[in-house]
């Protein structure tokens, strides 16, 4: 449908091998699902682990001055 799509709406023709496009017709909704679980699994362990599980310690600053330190450092 987007290739149809953009070719009546941008006037672009796309040269696409049709065995590409129904190979990810078929995939689509086996990827979605996988997006879905991980999305699910991420509520399950928000709930459960509540604020403690939002933490991401790599962009956190100290992390960050860490880096820019080292960096710094070796020039």
């Amino acid at each position: 449908m987007d290739a149809i799509w953009c070719r009546w709406t941008l006037h672009v023709k796309e040269d696409i091998f049709i065995l590409r496009n129904i190979l990810h017709w078929i995939l689509t909704p086996f990827t979605l699902i996988a997006l879905s679980l991980v999305q699910l699994w991420s509520y399950i362990v928000l709930a459960v682990r509540g604020k403690s599980a939002c933490i991401h310690r790599l962009a956190g600053k100290a992390t960050l001055a860490q880096v820019e330190n080292n960096i710094i450092n070796k020039v």
